[in-house]
């Protein structure tokens, strides 16, 4: 809700997606850790 206006935005403006190729690289790394401490609890049974 943009209330200066009083309008309702359901999408943002599209940005020039510069951010997106490190923002996956940093999903894809944080991917890795989860597996990697599952890994570790998995051999703490």
């Amino acid at each position: 809700m943009d209330q200066g206006s009083g309008v309702l935005v359901l999408r943002e403006p599209e940005c020039d997606g510069k951010d997106y190729p490190l923002a996956l690289s940093a999903i894809q790394s944080l991917g890795g850790i989860v597996d990697m401490l599952f890994q570790k609890t998995t051999k703490l049974k």
